[in-house]
């Protein structure tokens, strides 16, 4: 049986201090994360972001692709 193991970037929990927003920060993190997964042999990149982010993430050359879900596991502070 042969297999094969594709590399996966993900994003997470990308967020610009207010004070520091318009500078064009968080599309630098953006495009060097993208060129070292580039780097590291990924094949695509993903992230999940909420709607008021779309337009941002379009920018730095992502497009919208299905749907996201997740499940937190409930802890004491969240039940």
């Amino acid at each position: 049986m042969l297999a094969i193991f594709l590399k996966c970037g993900h994003i997470e929990d990308v967020v610009v201090d207010e004070s520091y927003r318009g500078k064009q920060l968080g599309l630098r993190v953006i495009v060097r994360l993208k060129e070292l997964a580039a780097q590291l042999g990924c094949y695509k990149v993903i992230l999940a972001c909420s709607d008021d982010n779309v337009a941002f993430y379009e920018r730095c050359g992502f497009k919208k692709h299905e749907v996201e879900m997740a499940w937190y596991i409930p802890t004491k502070a969240n039940l």
